[in-house]
């Protein structure tokens, strides 16, 4: 499942449905997703135009706490890629560089997510990290009191693909750069929420999130069927002549019930395309 979480969240991890589901892929990059991230991500030129709209942090207020730098999961010293950076710029300039947004995700809301974090300061109290901790754990407790069922019309209110990237590149305090905080990667798996991680191309939801959004969606067209205005009586459809003899009787009413039957199909049609849209909308399945 991971080689990042400790043996006592290993045991733990024991006891969620989605222990064995394939979401496409783990939480974390492996070295080969993320050399192709390097390659396939977006460019310095890119990111400098999206830095350049943001308000960063000054990082000359120092926290209190420092960030301790380590040598990454991925072979990087993350305390000589930023030795030379004199300004918050520069300082996240030289981390994207090599650890680079991946284009499946929007640019600027990644950057807008990076930019709230003041460089130096540890991972775990960013604002970000708090924000996303936040979610993750309203889920997994509403799964641990529910024995990881949904029941009634509960909403939750889930972290954006954006802040997972963002939180990813500024990375963990053991890991360093480009790893998911490890405490976030425990409550993706917990939760069943590691597709939310994965590029849209490749993930996977698996039941519990399906069911989720089956039934939203069944909230979304009960709302829309309710607030939708009736029909004038100019606008319903006119009704032919009544036929004069046996025949054309028999006739109009063939054509009426291929007619109905026509209808039908487009609205089963018109049904299944909308699903299917709004399951794939952001992305959630390929």
């Amino acid at each position: 499942m991971s080689d990042t979480l400790s043996k006592k969240q290993h045991k733990a991890l024991l006891d969620v449905p989605e222990k064995d589901f394939d979401y496409g892929g783990l939480v974390q990059l492996d070295q080969q997703e993320w050399e192709q991230s390097a390659l396939d991500g977006y460019t310095d030129e890119e990111v400098a135009a999206a830095l350049r709209k943001e308000t960063l942090k000054d990082m000359s207020q120092q926290p209190h706490k420092a960030r301790a730098y380590v040598v990454s999961k991925f072979n990087q010293v993350d305390s000589e890629l930023i030795e030379n950076a004199k300004t918050s710029y520069d300082y996240w300039q030289a981390i994207l560089s090599t650890h680079r947004i991946r284009t499946s995700f929007n640019l600027q809301e990644v950057i807008h997510h990076i930019a709230s974090i003041r460089p130096h300061t540890p991972p775990s109290e960013t604002k970000l990290y708090v924000d996303i901790m936040r979610k993750l754990k309203t889920v997994a407790d509403y799964r641990e009191k529910n024995d990881c069922k949904l029941k009634g019309m509960t909403t939750f209110d889930l972290p954006s693909d954006p802040q997972l990237e963002a939180v990813r590149i500024y990375g963990d305090g053991r890991k360093g750069f480009g790893c998911y905080p490890i405490s976030i990667e425990y409550h993706l798996w917990m939760t069943g929420l590691v597709w939310l991680v994965r590029i849209p191309k490749t993930r996977k939801l698996p039941p519990f999130w399906i069911e989720y959004y089956r039934i939203h969606k069944g909230l979304e067209q009960r709302a829309h069927s309710q607030s939708r205005p009736t029909a004038k009586p100019s606008a319903q459809k006119k009704q032919p002549p009544s036929p004069q003899n046996p025949l054309e009787a028999a006739m109009q009413k063939l054509r009426q019930t291929q007619e109905d039957h026509e209808d039908r199909l487009v609205k089963t049609e018109e049904d299944i395309e909308e699903m299917r849209l709004y399951v794939v909308k952001d992305g959630i399945i390929p």
